[in-house]
């Protein structure tokens, strides 16, 4: 017995194939091959002809160069080819019909970028001309990224007119007002995208309802546009019924736990996003739940608190699932960003919810819970046989216990971050079966011993163990395999990293900070390689070495170096002016020898409690420099041109270092504040009266003189022209007198302090216009 097979033309036009069983006569079959070779034949025949290029509709042509009219700016240079004369068809950004030649599609979508790829602005500026409607049968409209409009700033009312168009996407321009409702005219779109247009609102009364006026709507994008007033939004998007992916994140919406009587097409969405809403009620309430259709479900940024319903284990098409972002204090009612140990209120979610989510790939909790426990977490989710997780995001939920072996069963686990949690225990020996681990953050836990299977991962590129309680030894077992490692963060744990010293590390990292691990005794020879570096912490690291010449090679690339409060000696290199810096802290070492000309980038200096000497430079060559801490040893400034002890050419340098806004030369303790400070605690100054004809000190907030010998009457100084001040510390300067009645003008001051100087000061201002004043120190 043979077998009938039959074709037919589908729904698309194209021939699928039915299989009938009987038998099937040969000469039928022959001329049935005849006939489909035939039909072939022609259609191949008819499709040759239709791609021969027609060239554009001279009308159609007009239109688009008065759009081009319109343009008064175009700095990505879309338009720049569009020419009278030439075939429209063939410009940037112009799609026409092989049939016809009629436009079908205009494209034009292009913000500009700057040299580094980041977003700069977007692109075109001027006016959508009315010309646009000459394209009848456009099908295709996209102007994102643009800063154009209609005359009034508004969307052009005009565009409810393209009764053909099947894409319009008007996203991240510059409209005002409302949300025309001609829109609704677009009978025939699937696809339509406002996002990003922030000062968009739709209209009070109608609302959102011409969106029923879409039944052809597949995708819908109404991002950062305000719906607080719509109330009824789940009933319009319920009339859509071929609806697949809704995004109303940044809103403003109110509620997603409407009464609805039936679901009916909302079953049908696939992709949900309310994040950055105003969702603040028990989240089993809302009717989000039964979307059992959904693969990517957003729910980040709200306020939902409440127990996860048990439903959500019957989402098992769900492949992302962000619920990031929903904690917040149950006394301000405001989301703000809190340490584990605050008093929230987020949600619960139990292994029973999460268990038989077998296609999730995502999985965002961030800040989102109010407790759990990783163990009964990681136990639900490799409950599949074959987990697809690849993201796995958890930080800051207040999660407690012990990382279990299981989490080995994550094999295509690319992100993993349980950081600001309270985990304890050692890191699993399975963690090294995670070998596409791209990126791992366990910081702030306490976390007691690392595996060194932990250089298996070869994939890895961000290795953070940052604040945990971390001992033991690290090995070149630990970093064997590497290969990929950018970035590294150990800083406070009592790690000691004990590797050969020859050894020779697969990586070339980008950042690293050590900080307070042990690496001991010597330099550490293996940096020489990490040519890369950007920045690097070995503060506090029990090095007890000379500074070894290939360092300052090493590490010229970099723009932040710690290297402090070791017992490193030897001199700063000669060529630090070639260096990239913009901080470097070398204070509490043994350095010496003197200053040479700084790295032109600098912005802080912190080389204090050193065994320094001689002047510093006239010529400091750090025209941003910011912050200097060179206290602790005999530096001596050289000229007035530079930093110097005596109140005159402190002034001089106000003038001649106007960034210069933070000078700290104080024996003991740092000093930190907001805005722009000089401190010259303890100094051995003599005095405050010089007669300076102009001051550039003008945004001088912080001025600390304690602890300086002058000695001559306080209505003298020169200080009571700075009006800017806010604190000023004058305790122990043995300044005597009255008060000036300039202190009567310095009305920004919060703290005087002018303790310790005997009782030789009198004080006849009236401080009742003195609002801001806190602190008032005259014992």
């Amino acid at each position: 017995m043979g077998q009938r097979v039959v074709y037919r033309v589908g729904p698309r036009g194209f021939p699928y194939m039915l299989k009938l069983r009987g038998p099937l006569p040969i000469v039928f079959l022959i001329v049935f091959l005849i006939i489909l070779t035939s039909i072939v034949f022609l259609v191949a025949t008819a499709h040759g002809q239709a791609q021969a290029p027609i060239g554009c509709i001279p009308r159609e042509r007009d239109a688009l160069l008065e759009f081009k009219n319109g343009i008064t700016d175009d700095p990505t240079g879309q338009l720049k080819f569009w020419q009278r004369g030439d075939d429209c068809c063939q410009w940037q950004g112009i799609r026409c019909s092989n049939m016809t030649g009629h436009v079908i599609k205009l494209q034009l979508w292009k913000p500009k970028y700057n040299d580094h790829g980041m977003y700069a602005g977007n692109g075109m500026v001027g006016l959508i001309s009315p010309s646009l409607l000459s394209l009848e049968h456009l099908q295709h409209l996209d102007l994102s990224w643009n800063s154009l409009s209609g005359s009034d700033g508004h969307i052009p009312v005009f565009i409810g007119s393209f009764r053909n168009l099947r894409y319009l996407n008007l996203s991240s321009m510059p409209f005002s007002s409302m949300v025309p409702p001609q829109l609704g005219n677009l009978s025939k779109l699937q696809v339509l995208d406002l996002s990003g247009c922030h000062s968009l609102r739709m209209q009070s009364g109608s609302g959102i309802a011409w969106l029923r006026n879409l039944p052809l709507l597949q995708y819908l994008n109404l991002r950062l546009i305000n719906l607080s007033a719509i109330d009824d939004w789940p009933y319009v998007m319920n009339t859509l019924p071929f609806l697949t992916v809704l995004s109303l994140s940044g809103c403003s919406l109110q509620r997603a736990n409407q009464t609805l009587p039936q679901l009916g097409n909302l079953t049908r969405l696939e992709s949900l996003d309310l994040s950055g809403n105003y969702l603040n009620y028990p989240i089993a309430s809302c009717w989000i739940w039964n979307l059992t259709s959904l693969t990517n479900l957003v729910l980040s940024g709200n306020r939902l608190y409440g127990q996860v319903p048990d439903a959500l284990a019957n989402m098992t098409s769900l492949q992302v699932l962000y619920f990031s972002f929903n904690r917040y204090s149950t006394l301000s009612q405001d989301l703000v960003y809190v340490l584990p140990s605050s008093t929230t209120e987020g949600v619960t979610i139990t292994g029973a919810n999460l268990r038989n989510l077998c296609s999730l790939e995502i999985l965002d909790l961030e800040w989102g819970l109010s407790s759990g426990n990783i163990t009964e977490l990681i136990e639900s989710l490799v409950k599949c046989p074959s987990s697809k997780l690849q993201e796995l995001r958890l930080r800051d939920n207040n999660i407690s216990g012990i990382l279990p072996k299981s989490m080995g069963m994550f094999s295509r686990l690319t992100y993993l971050d349980i950081s600001l949690n309270y985990l304890t225990g050692q890191v699993p020996s399975e963690i090294g079966m995670l070998t596409n681990l791209v990126y791992i953050d366990l910081s702030y836990n306490s976390l007691s011993r690392l595996p060194s299977e932990i250089g298996m991962l070869s994939n890895l590129e961000h290795l953070d163990l940052g604040f945990n309680s971390l001992d033991g030894f690290m090995t070149e077992k630990h970093f064997a395999r590497l290969a990929s490692l950018k970035k590294i963060f150990l800083q406070y744990n009592s790690l000691e990293i004990m590797v050969d010293p020859e050894w020779l590390p697969p990586f070339r990292l980008n950042y690293a900070n050590f900080y307070s691990c042990r690496i001991v005794p010597m330099f550490p020879i293996w940096m020489k390689s990490q040519v890369d570096i950007i920045k690097l912490d070995i503060a506090n690291t029990s090095i007890k070495d000379t500074l070894p010449d290939w360092f300052w090679t090493t590490v010229s690339k970099a723009i932040y170096l710690d290297m402090s409060n070791n017992q490193i000696s030897g001199k700063l290199p000669t060529n630090m002016k070639f260096m990239s810096l913009e901080r470097f802290y070398l204070d509490s070492n043994l350095i010496t020898g003197e200053i040479p000309q700084l790295p032109r980038n600098l912005e802080i200096l912190d080389i204090s409690n050193n065994l320094l000497s001689g002047h510093l430079p006239s010529n400091l060559g750090a025209p941003n420099l910011v912050e200097v801490y060179h206290q602790g040893h005999n530096l001596r400034p050289s000229t007035i041109n530079t930093l110097t002890y005596t109140m005159a050419t402190v002034v001089s340098a106000g003038r001649h270092f106007k960034r210069i806004v933070r000078v700290i030369m104080y024996q003991a303790g740092h000093m930190e504040r907001t805005g722009q400070v000089l401190s010259l605690y303890n100094c051995s100054l003599s005095s405050a009266n010089q007669t300076l004809t102009h001051i550039n000190l003008t945004k001088l907030e912080h001025l600390g003189l304690s602890r300086n010998y002058f000695g001559h009457p306080i209505a003298s100084s020169w200080f009571w022209k700075v009006r800017t001040l806010k604190e000023l510390g004058l305790s122990e300067t043995y300044l005597h007198g009255p008060f000036p009645d300039a202190l009567g003008g310095m009305t920004s001051l919060q703290q005087l302090g002018f303790t310790n100087n005997g009782n030789a000061a009198t004080m006849t201002i009236d401080l009742k216009n003195f609002c801001e004043l806190a602190a008032l120190c005259m014992a």
